[in-house]
């Protein structure tokens, strides 16, 4: 094996180790830094701290779905499981 077949062969398994060596570095060093991001999130209100979320009752839900079909009759066609088309 001649001197530069050697040195390839280094090179070939010193690549992979410098390739992670300079990414590990360089996301430590711009991990460091404060992204424009977190002051954006900061400001976001955090729903999972918020109280229970509202949900409509199945009265108010039943409600919505005839106005909605009423106002809606050429978009929408509301069907009930267990219902037959006569309501029945």
């Amino acid at each position: 094996m001649t001197s530069s077949a050697v040195r390839n062969e280094a090179d070939k398994r010193i690549q992979p180790v410098c390739f992670i060596l300079i990414f590990s570095v360089c996301s430590v060093a711009c991990g460091q830094e404060r992204h424009p991001i977190h002051d954006r999130l900061a400001r976001v209100p955090a729903v999972w701290e918020q109280g229970p979320v509202d949900r409509l009752t199945l009265k108010e839900y039943e409600a919505t779905l005839d106005l909605w079909k009423t106002k809606y009759k050429d978009r929408l066609k509301v069907e009930r499981v267990g219902e037959s088309a006569e309501g029945v």
